[in-house]
């Protein structure tokens, strides 16, 4: 793929600052003259970053924003190694906002939609990350978290969603155990129609939950 000239000097930009700080990416392009990379080619040699080099990084040594900046941490579960810890500041939480808003857009759903999350909450980046973007787009939220299926389909029910967010794997368990016709539950597709509920599966499965 080639890069635009605007995305080349971007980059370009952000590898000076990185290369200026005390961070993970001054160490990383060590040696790297960034006033010489003149072109696609030139970053494409650059070395790659990979998963053990996240880990070295642990606990703060991907922070790349003075420590005030700083508003909110995420992690992966380290279930198979030392969790990877990304910092956040508030411009990349408006950010991240803002994006999950736009896929929002992207599938269809609007502000009159309800939306039902049942991703994770906590140190996993999912959930809230489902959160942000329903409440930037300015939808009704229904904050469930993992588990719970009875709850879920009662609240499913109850709160009349016309949107979920789950994995495929527990949006088919939902469906399963959810049994019967959506008519005799009374699933709308949006609180103004009748009929029967239209549900929307968005994420997929991401064994970032489960490793780290």
């Amino acid at each position: 793929m080639k890069m635009k000239e605007s995305q080349f000097l971007l980059i370009k930009e952000q590898l000076k600052k990185l290369t200026a700080k005390e961070c993970f990416y001054k160490h990383k392009l060590e040696g790297v003259n960034v006033n010489q990379i003149q072109s696609q080619e030139d970053f494409e040699k650059l070395p790659f970053t990979w998963k053990g080099d996240l880990r070295e990084a642990y606990p703060l040594g991907l922070m790349a924003a003075p420590e005030e900046k700083i508003v909110r941490i995420h992690s992966s579960s380290g279930t198979t190694g030392t969790p990877v810890i990304i910092p956040y500041t508030q411009k990349d939480v408006d950010d991240w906002a803002l994006m999950f808003a736009r896929c929002y857009e992207m599938a269809g759903i609007t502000n009159l939609d309800r939306i039902q999350i049942t991703p994770g909450y906590g140190l996993w980046t999912a959930g809230i990350g489902f959160q942000l973007g329903a409440e930037r787009l300015g939808a009704m939220t229904v904050p469930m978290g993992p588990g719970n299926t009875d709850k879920q389909l009662r609240m499913m029910m109850d709160m009349k969603s016309t949107v979920l967010c789950a994995t495929s794997s527990y949006a088919l368990l939902l469906a399963e155990e959810g049994g019967g016709d959506c008519q005799e539950r009374h699933w709308r597709a949006h609180p103004s129609e009748k009929g029967c509920y239209r549900f929307r599966a968005l994420g997929r499965e991401d064994e970032e939950q489960d490793s780290g």
